[in-house]
């Protein structure tokens, strides 16, 4: 079906295969699917993941094998109709395998994955990389990750794109004046974040922290009455609330792997919170430095903060000027999914 770039609509009919729990960004994709097509068709792979026990979930994500992979693949098979779609768009894919993509390509047109994710470093799957050659295309926000990509497909057939936000969720909640934290940091523990993260309350910055694996350190810190720990996990509303409550937002990347930029790149601006980033090709291809505050170093970040906090008109005027680039620029799902799909040729 020819693009109707007048009604919005590309598509008749779009399956999505993917996690499809409110508040997650693959449902925010998904949600941003379905105004391009006339019916969109969702297999939650949540279910089956939910299904399965604790045990084996770790297991089944942590090895790719064993009933969680068994069941997912079962689900999506399961949940197939006869139907005939032009698109089938796959989100995060990793316990897919060939016999369930060969299904898939009888029933499509086209059938893509889509990850934010690296997908050959602490997602490395070998049902991914079996299936990956079966995919019309594959689509990264890792640029560092073309080259494996490369190995399996054409460079035709791999999308580059960036990370993205939500704005019905990724919004600002509160004034600038409304304000009431000064830094927050919403990830996965890492020894090099913890690093960042230590500097900053010992420097007498405060910090808002949530994500896995930071327990340990909040016990190491209990005393320290610059650091707040608000649990595992947050999302959907809770968390635009929660970035638009601060001055400023950290963006801290992974180190795990060369990673240049991430989810909170663009939805820290788009919360109406100055982003606090790391310097690299990718983030100032973004941002301008009026717009975000770019560091090189640890001391570098603690020094900005501290002028920041005591300059409020720039600061300000800053944040406003990053929650304007960011709207202006193309980065909510929306738009990054129709460029996606004129890419696809759909």
């Amino acid at each position: 079906m020819q693009a109707n770039h007048l009604s919005g609509i590309y598509l008749n009919n779009i399956l999505y295969i993917g996690q499809y729990t409110p508040g997650t960004t693959s449902r925010m994709r998904a949600e941003a699917l379905e105004k391009f097509a006339l019916h969109t068709t969702v297999i939650d792979v949540h279910v089956p993941f939910y299904q399965t026990s604790r045990i084996w979930r770790s297991f089944g994500f942590r090895f790719k094998h064993g009933p969680l992979v068994a069941n997912t693949q079962k689900y999506i098979l399961d949940h197939l109709s006869e139907q005939q779609f032009d698109l089938v768009w796959v989100d995060k894919g990793i316990l897919l395998g060939p016999a369930v993509l060969q299904k898939l390509q009888e029933q499509a047109d086209k059938v893509v994955h889509y990850t934010p994710d690296a997908a050959f470093y602490q997602n490395q799957s070998q049902l991914f990389n079996q299936s990956l050659p079966l995919y019309t295309a594959a689509i990264t926000t890792k640029s560092f990750e073309l080259v494996e990509y490369y190995k399996f497909l054409s460079p035709d057939n791999v999308i580059l794109t960036t990370q993205g936000y939500d704005p019905a969720v990724h919004r600002p909640y509160h004034t600038f004046e409304e304000k009431t934290r000064e830094v927050v940091f919403v990830g996965l523990y890492e020894p090099a974040r913890a690093t960042v993260i230590q500097s900053l309350i010992q420097a007498g910055i405060h910090v808002s922290l949530v994500g896995y694996g930071w327990k340990t350190f909040f016990q190491k810190n209990f005393k320290c009455k610059e650091l707040e720990y608000l649990g595992d996990k947050i999302a959907g509303e809770a968390y635009g609330h929660l970035l638009s409550s601060a001055y400023f937002g950290m963006g801290l990347l992974s180190k795990r792997f060369p990673e240049k930029h991430t989810t909170r790149t663009f939805e820290i601006p788009a919360c109406g919170t100055l982003l606090l980033t790391e310097k690299n090709l990718e983030t100032l291809s973004f941002y301008s430095a009026e717009e975000v505050a770019f560091y090189t170093d640890v001391q570098d970040l603690i020094q900005q903060i501290i002028y920041l906090k005591t300059h409020k008109d720039e600061l300000k005027k800053r944040t406003e000027r990053g929650h304007e680039k960011v709207k202006e620029a193309g980065y909510a799902y929306t738009t990054l999914l129709k460029a996606v799909l004129d890419k696809l040729g759909v």
